[in-house]
């Protein structure tokens, strides 16, 4: 299962929080067979999670509720059955460094509909 979604941090968050934040949550991913993205610029989020169904919708649920999250907005909920990044439990990546991502994706012939997709959201997330 795949869901890309985009979010606001509730308050403004620094690089290393962010990278905080990712560091705990990559272990628990990794145990759960989660993988995926997190991109942001301190305030605004875009986040990919692969894995499987039942956990990535549990994980969901937890994001949905999280205070530090605002207008969590589902961009893809899909059954995806290839992921595109199967040796990130989590990856924090800046919203100034997406290009460098985008292109790591593209040479690896990572693309699936959900990268696509959250390449072409990227503008309207991150104020240019």
């Amino acid at each position: 299962m795949v869901w890309l979604y985009t979010s606001q941090f509730s308050t403004p968050q620094s690089q290393v929080e962010i990278d905080q934040l990712v560091a705990g949550f990559a272990a628990e991913n990794k145990r759960r067979n989660i993988s995926g993205f997190l991109i942001s610029d301190g305030r605004s989020v875009m986040q990919l999670l692969e894995g499987p169904e039942g956990d990535t919708e549990v994980l969901k649920g937890k994001i949905q509720a999280d205070e530090r999250h605002l207008n969590v907005t589902t961009q893809l909920w899909s059954n995806e059955t290839i992921r595109a990044y199967p040796h990130w439990s989590l990856r924090a990546i800046a919203s100034s460094e997406y290009e460098a991502l985008f292109s790591e994706i593209e040479s690896a012939n990572f693309v699936t509909l959900a990268t696509s997709i959250a390449q072409m959201l990227f503008d309207a997330t991150f104020d240019p």
